[in-house]
């Protein structure tokens, strides 16, 4: 968990959109070079506000789900080139998540 602007900029600043909804769920397209087709990462999120600092609410990341928008069951195929980006994508993003020395613990 982190400061909900900090979560957003660090997000947004790799390339994340936000959707309009509370809490916000974050998106970002990814390409299979091989054969053009597109895919969604999203990653869902609650706001946790501490009673303590009420004013100071904390961003937690849900897990992720990468989809082929049009497709959908668990027959979904999701190539090794995305789910490789993806998973480096969401390294890069903890990484820098943890650069901010919190009072809370990651989760």
């Amino acid at each position: 968990m982190r400061p909900v602007h900090f979560v957003d900029q660090i997000l947004k600043s790799q390339g994340f959109i936000t959707s309009h909804s509370h809490p916000p769920t974050y998106v970002i397209w990814m390409e299979d070079a091989a054969t053009g087709a597109m895919y969604r990462m999203r990653i869902p999120t609650d706001i946790i506000e501490e009673e303590e600092k009420p004013r100071e609410a904390n961003l937690r990341l849900g897990l992720p789900v990468i989809e082929r928008p049009g497709r959908s069951g668990p027959s979904q195929y999701i190539p090794r080139s995305i789910q490789y980006a993806a998973k480096h994508k969401l390294a890069e993003i903890t990484s820098y998540l943890q650069t901010m020395p919190s009072s809370t613990s990651v989760k």
